[in-house]
C-alpha cells in the first residue's frame, strides 16, 4: 500500500482545526438553522404521513383489498426511504459544525474490523462473497469515538459486498507508517473513472441519481463517512488498484503520535441539568376523575404527530389525553396522573427537559414511565436529565407502528415492578 501521508498527525490536526473555523460565523449559523428547521419541518410531517400509512396497512382503518395494500405499502416504503434521507442530511450537517458529541477514548482498530466483519457475515454469505483480513500484525490503537468509527468500516464493507461478485473477495487491510494508522477495504467491483472518484464523498454528487446508478449507493453514507473522519483529524478517500479494482480506505493518527485528536469536547452534564431545569412551573394538584386505565398523556408540538401516536396507542386499547407543551403536560399529569407520558424534548414554553425535571421533584410523580419521542439520539448526559421512571428513547425518524407499539407494551408493564428501563 502506498504512502499517502507526507504531513505529520500534529500538523494534520492544526490543519483541521483551522479547516473547522468558518470564514463567516454568523453566515454559516445561519445556513445550518436553515437546514435543521427546514429538516425538521419535513420530517415531522412525513413522520406523521409514514406513521398514518402504517395505521392502514396494519388495519387500524379497516380491510383493505390486495391493489390498495400494494400501493400504500410503496409509499411507505418511500416516505421511509425520504425520512432516511433527511436524517442523513441532518446529521451530516450536525457532524460538519461540530454539533456532534464524540467521544475520546482509545479504539482498538483490530478489534473494531473483527467485529464489523463479524456483524457483516450473514450478508456476506447471502451474497456468495468472501471477507479476508490481512491485519498488521503491531497497530497502535487511535483516540476517537468507537461506535462513529465502526460506522464507517461498517459503510466501506457493505459498500464492498454490493459491489463484489462471488469470484472476488472483500480485501480489509491495515498499515501503520509514520504515526498514520491506515484501513483499507478493497471490493471486487471495476475501478473508476477519476472524475467519479473525486466525488464519492461529495454530498451534492450523491443527490443526482446518476450517482446511484454507478455506485449502487444509497443516501449519504460515504459523505458522513467523510465527516466522521475529518473529526477525528484524519483523511478518507478512494483509488483503483493495479488490478484495476477499487479500494476506500480511512487513515487515522496514531494514539502514539499525539496527545489530543482534534475532536469537539461533550457538553458537560451540568449544562445539559441546567437547560432542562430554565423555566419548570409545578401548579398545585387539583382533584379531577382519572380516566380508565391503562391511560397514557401524549405531549408534542405537532398536531399531526399528536394525531398519528394517538391513533395507534388507542387501537392498542389504551386511554390517551394529549397536551401540545410542556405546561400543559405538568398541568394534566397533576390531574390525571398517568400510566405513560409520550414526550416530546423540543417543545414551546416549556421543554421535555423541563418537564421531566419538574416532575422528578414530585414524590408521585418521579416513577411514571416515560417514552421520549426526539428528533435525533440524545447525548448520554441528555438521556441521564431525561429519566424518570422506566424510560425508553425513540428517534421520531425511526418510528414504526412496530417499535411504537412494542416501546409502550413494554413500559406499562413495567410501571408496577419498578424496574429500569434504557434503550
Amino acid at each position: 500500500m502506498e504512502n499517502r501521508k507526507s504531513t505529520r498527525p500534529i500538523e494534520r490536526q492544526c490543519e483541521v482545526k483551522q479547516q473547522r473555523a468558518p470564514s463567516h460565523p454568523d453566515e454559516r449559523g445561519t445556513h445550518d438553522a436553515f437546514i435543521s428547521l427546514i429538516s425538521d419541518e419535513l420530517r415531522a410531517s412525513l413522520v406523521s404521513i409514514k406513521g398514518s400509512l402504517g395505521l392502514v396497512l396494519g388495519g387500524a382503518c379497516g380491510e383493505i383489498n390486495q391493489r390498495m395494500r400494494d400501493a400504500l405499502a410503496t409509499a411507505y416504503a418511500h416516505s421511509e426511504r425520504v425520512i432516511r434521507f433527511i436524517g442523513d442530511l441532518l446529521e451530516l450537517s450536525e457532524i460538519e459544525a461540530g454539533r456532534i458529541e464524540m467521544k475520546r477514548e482509545p479504539v482498538d482498530l483490530r478489534q473494531l474490523i473483527e467485529q464489523s466483519v463479524a456483524k457483516l457475515s450473514d450478508f456476506a454469505a447471502q451474497r456468495g462473497v468472501l471477507m479476508v483480513t490481512s491485519p498488521t500484525d503491531a497497530l497502535p490503537p487511535v483516540e476517537g469515538d468507537r461506535e462513529y468509527l465502526q460506522r464507517v468500516m461498517m459503510t466501506f464493507l457493505s459498500h464492498a459486498l454490493t459491489e463484489s461478485s462471488s469470484e472476488e473477495p472483500v480485501i480489509i487491510a491495515t498499515e501503520h507508517r509514520r504515526g498514520w494508522v491506515t484501513v483499507s477495504v478493497k471490493d471486487g467491483g471495476p475501478g473508476m473513472v477519476h472524475q467519479e472518484s473525486s466525488h464519492l464523498f461529495d454530498t451534492v454528487y450523491h443527490l443526482s441519481a446518476a450517482s446511484r446508478r454507478s455506485t449502487g449507493a444509497k443516501g449519504l453514507g460515504l459523505p458522513i463517512c467523510k465527516a466522521i473522519i475529518e473529526q477525528h483529524a484524519g483523511e478518507i478517500g478512494v483509488e483503483n488498484t493495479p488490478d484495476g479494482r477499487r479500494r476506500f480506505y480511512f487513515t487515522l493518527p496514531a494514539i502514539d503520535a499525539h496527545t489530543s485528536v482534534g475532536v469537539p469536547s461533550p457538553p458537560s452534564e451540568s449544562w445539559a441539568v441546567a437547560t432542562a431545569t430554565r423555566g419548570a412551573v409545578w401548579t398545585a394538584p387539583t382533584i379531577a376523575e382519572r380516566p380508565p386505565t391503562p391511560f397514557i398523556l401524549m405531549v408534542d408540538d405537532d398536531s399531526g404527530l399528536r394525531r398519528v401516536v394517538t391513533r395507534i396507542v388507542q387501537h392498542l386499547g389504551y386511554t390517551v389525553e394529549t397536551a401540545s407543551n410542556g405546561e400543559e403536560a405538568i398541568e394534566k399529569v397533576n390531574l390525571l396522573h398517568p400510566d405513560l407520558l409520550i414526550l416530546d424534548i423540543l417543545m414551546p414554553v416549556l421543554s421535555g427537559f423541563g418537564v421531566v425535571q419538574a416532575l422528578k421533584r414530585q414524590p408521585a410523580t418521579r416513577d411514571i414511565p416515560l417514552l421520549v419521542l426526539s428528533t435525533k439520539e440524545p447525548s448520554e448526559a441528555e438521556k441521564k436529565a431525561l429519566r424518570l421512571g422506566p424510560t425508553k428513547f425513540l428517534t421520531k425518524s425511526l418510528v414504526t407502528v412496530e417499535s411504537l407499539t412494542a416501546a409502550v407494551n413494554e413500559l406499562l408493564e413495567q410501571r408496577c415492578s419498578g424496574c429500569e428501563v434504557v434503550a
